[in-house]
């Protein structure tokens, strides 16, 4: 039993034990599935794997990530689903689901400094719905969150709003219009290291803006 009721995995990561000097275990282990209270793994062997070791017992060093439901915000449970996608390589979803994410944490944002300065809700739900594309909503964060980043974050973060045209939007509208052009590995961590910035920023604008 890996976990309770409020309790969702979103990625699990196995390596096979080698003890130092012990014999070497050519195995493959793969988590086939996480949705439930358990996990199903499932090891297959290599061309290396001697074969009196197949269906022998193998130790496991399992690293699992999760969060707790009820706490979570939906942009993070999304940026949490995207996760999973992409340590499952789909690579394609992942980085949706990422753009997705990231464009409702901006709004999220954005309206929380309104409403923290007095703006009212007819107006600011006017002007966020003024503009709804990724130039739009970005653009809106990189007016107020200049105000609550020190230097360093702030040049991290204005150089990741530049790469996340092509790092991540132009991926999540392939994605979205069925593209030929699909997302790899490369495509889908580029994709992960760009909004991290992002994400930063709109936390450190989020905490800004609760402590006035």
């Amino acid at each position: 039993m890996l976990t309770g009721p409020s309790i969702n995995l979103f990625a699990a990561f196995l390596t096979p034990y080698t003890p130092l000097g012990g014999p070497q275990v050519h195995y493959i282990p793969r988590v086939l599935d996480m949705s439930g209270p358990e996990l199903l793994i499932s090891t297959a062997g290599s061309l290396e794997t001697p074969s009196e070791q197949l269906g022998a017992e193998m130790r496991l060093f399992l690293g699992i990530y999760g969060y707790r439901k009820p706490d979570s915000r939906g942009w993070v449970r999304l940026l949490y689903e995207s996760l999973g996608d992409y340590s499952e390589k789909n690579h394609g979803i992942a980085i949706f689901k990422l753009a997705t994410s990231l464009e409702i944490a901006c709004e999220n944002a954005v309206e929380t400094y309104l409403n923290g300065k007095g703006v009212s809700p007819r107006l600011g739900q006017r002007l966020l719905r003024s503009g709804r594309n990724w130039d739009a909503r970005l653009g809106r964060l990189c007016d107020i969150a200049a105000t609550y980043l020190e230097p360093v974050e702030l040049q991290a973060f204005e150089k990741s709003v530049k790469d996340s045209v092509k790092t991540i939007r132009d991926y999540r509208n392939a994605f979205a219009h069925d593209d030929p052009a699909t997302a790899d590995y490369k495509a889908a961590t580029e994709a992960f290291v760009t909004a991290f910035s992002i994400f930063w920023a709109i936390e450190r604008t989020l905490i800004g803006c609760s402590n006035g």
